[in-house]
């Protein structure tokens, strides 16, 4: 009863991801977006992507793709703390204790001189902390761990 019940809704899911449209590139931007005084976030698990060679070639022309301001990262397997130049990129690295585990930041060129200071609350919770002309923000930078393993 219930394996015939999760094939019926895992086909109707399947059904309803065929119907979606993907594109591999962004979507053209509106000229809201355009405006300097957005700010553009983002965030990725980059376990995900393979190589360490691989994670850094990709990333600087994937942040200029989507002109992502500030990218927080996750599961970085890089347990240092550490500023380095990726491309024109700024990727601030944060300690952490536990090598499978690593966050980071990564700071577009032209906010780099606002960071006033990057730091790991756990292996799972950094802050990047920016003073800005309208104040200061931090940017929280979390994940939670995959089902069964501890926070």
């Amino acid at each position: 009863m219930l394996t015939g019940r999760f094939k019926a809704v895992l086909s109707s899911i399947c059904q309803s991801l065929t119907s979606l449209s993907l594109t591999s590139t962004p979507a053209t931007p509106s000229p809201r977006s355009l405006s300097p005084r957005l700010l553009r976030l983002g965030t990725f698990n980059v376990n995900s992507i393979g190589s360490e060679r691989k994670k850094l070639d990709t990333l600087p022309a994937d942040l200029a793709a989507y002109r992502v301001d500030i990218a927080a990262h996750q599961e970085t397997k890089i347990c240092t703390e550490a500023t380095l130049s990726i491309g024109n990129y700024s990727l601030i690295t944060l300690k952490c204790t536990n090598p499978p585990y690593g966050i980071d930041f990564v700071v577009v060129p032209h906010l780099r001189r606002y960071v006033t200071s990057a730091w790991a609350v756990s292996d799972r919770i950094g802050v990047l902390q920016l003073r800005l002309r309208s104040g200061r923000m931090n940017t929280i930078n979390a994940y939670a761990p995959h089902m069964g393993r501890s926070i």
